[in-house]
């Protein structure tokens, strides 16, 4: 009986961890204050993606992010988003796509 109870309780802890890590890793949304250069980054640790929503409306999917820097931005909340941007995005060797306005990416991920 107390070897059923272990292989289930494995399990269990198994699908938290799994739950707690796609939580944590996945697409979280980053503001920290007013910034003149960008509205949010969208940062997922997991790929290794940023998405940024500048002020002026455009939107640009970076890849091939550091998840270090990625991690860094997520957990301090005194990071200046233009500044991570220049330093992490522009400065590096992250690729970026253009995807427009953030209306049109909207309108492409309900399609």
């Amino acid at each position: 009986m107390s070897v059923v109870l272990r292989h289930q309780g494995r399990k269990l802890f198994t699908l938290l961890s799994f739950i707690m890590f796609n939580k944590l890793f996945n697409n979280i949304i980053v503001r920290h204050g007013h910034s003149d250069c960008a509205e949010y980054i969208i940062a997922n640790i997991k790929d290794g993606t940023a998405y940024v929503r500048y002020q002026n409306g455009n939107g640009y999917l970076y890849t091939n992010v550091s998840r270090r820097a990625l991690l860094n931005l997520v957990m301090n909340d005194n990071i200046s988003l233009g500044r991570w941007i220049n330093d992490c995005l522009l400065f590096v060797d992250s690729k970026c796509a253009k995807f427009g306005t953030c209306e049109s990416v909207y309108e492409y991920t309900l399609a």
